[in-house]
């Protein structure tokens, strides 16, 4: 699943062997991924921090 914050439950989870959410950290999601690792699915995330330093925005720290 890419990007399906929204529809996120644990029959979802259970549908699909992965998920990849980009900007979680930026749009404050991450935590809507928790049914893919309770299912013990991967969960795969990307930030694009140069979108970010355009936008004004603080970059997450390492």
């Amino acid at each position: 699943m890419k990007n399906g914050v929204e529809v996120i439950d644990k029959r979802m989870a259970q549908a699909f062997d992965w998920s990849l959410n980009e900007e979680c950290t930026y749009y404050h999601e991450c935590g809507r991924e928790r049914a893919f690792t309770e299912a013990g699915k991967a969960v795969f995330h990307a930030e694009y921090i140069e979108d970010w330093r355009h936008k004004g925005v603080a970059t997450p720290s390492a």
